[in-house]
């Protein structure tokens, strides 16, 4: 496995259960966003959401960053360099995606209509650094000289677009990495040769410091609240345009009229404890003749855990079933912070937003400036009194907006 890519999974799996955002409050964010002085540069950009995403990080993992990155980067940059001799241009593109197990589907139509052959590489499936590059890197670095992780970051980033570049001369790259510091940078890096560095959303958004100052030539969102939320965290201005995505926007599902489920629960990255909490609201709904299912993420790695805990009820994954047949089988789309709601709502399903195993994370989802809770909702906790006392579980009057 490329390196790069192993330290990338170590630190998915070290800080995917941290939930920062949560950790850090929206007050302690924003008092260190507007400590910062306004940016210069691309460069700024880039630093500054690099000391934005420390910020939100454990003062440990911060020094286990830093020193691995002292000694890998002379490693990557000997290696970089000698594989630039050995790459060779493969075909043509008019836009590389960048991606990593994520379909073409989170791409906008106007995208799709301007590049009509994008071809799809694995990130950093390949990581070269030619005598541009090495200029490029050392005038950057010269500004952040004891920064190593940031350096290593930047020297990846430059190295992959730069592979990509070789190989396939595109006239645009397309990625998802509003969260990467290195994203500024990766632009200037792009355009001074003449490519558009475009990126689209993927996944749902909160007030998170991993996503301030960015700035691509283009970065396309699905809604306007999410402009208004990353101009709030300082993302330059002029970058954003509003379009849903291919598959939002074109995929139709077929609601039918005798829906096999009450509910869908929708999981995304929930423990034990929070799964056992919804498996006691499906009980309840059971016993009042409610049939639910529960859907695993994609990138879940406890299958084993959720068909357990769920063992009374139909769980449902991306081999056995779309998410679009998925959705249209149920009458109630269930999660708390998920792309699935968002996308529900927007094929006019019936949104339940789960404050029932997730209280203490639902009241701050307010302050986090959630995009479903402006969007017409009902709430798990009143369903579930609403079927103890007897009455239907969706009373009109309790849509929350």
């Amino acid at each position: 496995m490329n390196i790069s890519i192993l330290l990338r999974n170590i630190l998915r799996k070290i800080t995917i259960k941290d939930y920062a955002t949560f950790r850090v409050s929206v007050a302690e964010q924003e008092k260190f966003l507007w400590s910062l002085p306004e940016p210069e540069d691309d460069y700024m950009r880039s630093f500054y959401q690099y000391k934005s995403t420390m910020f939100m990080e454990k003062w440990w993992l911060n020094s286990i960053m830093k020193v691995s990155a002292f000694f890998i980067i002379p490693i990557y940059e000997i290696s970089a360099r000698m594989r630039s001799k050995l790459i060779t241009a493969g075909e043509n593109c008019d836009a590389v995606f960048i991606a990593d197990g994520i379909s073409t589907g989170i791409i906008q139509d106007s995208i799709n209509e301007r590049y009509h052959y994008i071809i799809t590489e694995r990130v950093a499936s390949d990581i070269v650094l030619d005598r541009y590059d090495l200029i490029f890197l050392h005038k950057q670095f010269k500004k952040c000289r004891f920064s190593f992780y940031f350096k290593l970051k930047i020297l990846l980033k430059i190295g992959m677009y730069s592979a990509q570049i070789k190989k396939h001369n595109p006239k645009a790259i397309i990625s998802y990495s509003e969260n990467s510091f290195t994203s500024s940078l990766a632009t200037q890096y792009c355009e001074e040769k003449g490519i558009q560095h475009i990126n689209v959303m993927h996944g749902e958004k909160l007030f998170n410091l991993k996503n301030s100052f960015f700035r691509f030539s283009e970065f396309y969102v699905w809604d306007s609240h999410y402009v208004n939320l990353f101009l709030k965290l300082r993302g330059e201005h002029s970058q954003f345009k509003v379009e849903l995505p291919y598959s939002m926007q074109t995929v139709k599902i077929e609601n039918k009229e005798n829906k096999k489920y009450f509910m869908t629960y929708y999981l995304g990255i929930e423990n034990k404890e929070i799964m056992v909490g919804i498996k006691e609201a499906f009980d309840i709904l059971k016993a009042a003749g409610k049939e639910c299912a529960v859907r695993i993420h994609p990138r879940t790695e406890n299958d084993e855990v959720v068909r357990h805990i769920f063992k009374e009820y139909d769980v449902q994954d991306k081999n056995n079933l779309s998410l679009n047949e998925s959705m249209s089988d149920t009458e109630c789309v269930a999660s708390l912070i998920s792309t699935v709601l968002f996308e529900g709502w927007n094929k006019q399903k019936t949104i339940v937003i789960d404050d029932y195993s997730q209280t203490e994370t639902y009241l701050k989802l307010k302050d986090l400036d959630y995009i479903m809770l402006k969007k017409p909702h009902y709430l798990l906790s009143q369903i579930i009194k609403n079927v103890a006392k007897g009455n239907h579980p969706l009373i009109k009057g309790e849509i929350l907006c």
